[in-house]
């Protein structure tokens, strides 16, 4: 039944009884009370997210989360000015959609490792040509010679591509990207 979630991805928990033979005897009421110190034993393991662009700021914050909402922003060391723009634009956009409520910390692609790979959902800002991880990703729209390759993209556009991180299946990778800064900051 857990496996069926809401639209905002929580799970809604009903108890009802089936008093039937009580209710058409008039004289008896049934009640149904939960002691404030009942347990449900609910066993949590974290799933594949599922990948759709409409329900962002989710999954890489998950309101009323049994986990912390760790995510890490991640852009280039000699990011350009536009770049630093696009990485604080979307930060202040995951501010006002979480409500401040996710830990969203900006590092760099030097100062990445296996484990922080491993723990927290990644948002990558950058062209593509300054995203080094797009090698290792399996990205929607393909990079050749540093630039996203796609027949309906223009010169400075700008691209969002939302997927599976390779090294924590419950974890995302969200690219904010183009292939000019103009782009990236689009």
């Amino acid at each position: 039944d857990l496996n069926q979630p809401n639209q905002d991805g929580r799970v809604q928990i009903s108890f009802l009884l089936n008093a039937g033979i009580d209710c058409d005897n008039r004289n008896r009421k049934t009640t149904v009370l939960i002691a404030p110190d009942s347990d449900i034993n609910i066993v949590y393991a974290e799933t594949t997210p599922l990948l759709d662009l409409r329900n962002l700021p989710r999954p890489i914050y998950k309101p009323n989360a049994y986990l912390p909402n760790v995510a890490k922003l991640v852009i280039s060391d000699q990011a350009s000015a536009a770049e630093l723009r696009a990485a604080y634009l979307v930060m202040a956009a995951f501010g006002r959609m979480t409500n401040r409520q996710l830990n969203l910390e900006i590092t760099t692609f030097e100062q990445l490792n296996q484990a922080v790979l491993g723990e927290a959902q990644l948002i990558l800002v950058g062209k593509a040509a300054s995203i080094p991880l797009l090698a290792q990703l399996q990205v929607p729209v393909p990079v050749t010679d540093g630039k996203f390759a796609s027949p309906v993209l223009q010169p400075d556009d700008g691209i969002v591509q939302l997927l599976g991180s390779p090294w924590n299946s419950s974890k995302v990778v969200l690219i904010v990207s183009g292939n000019t800064d103009d782009g990236v900051v689009k």
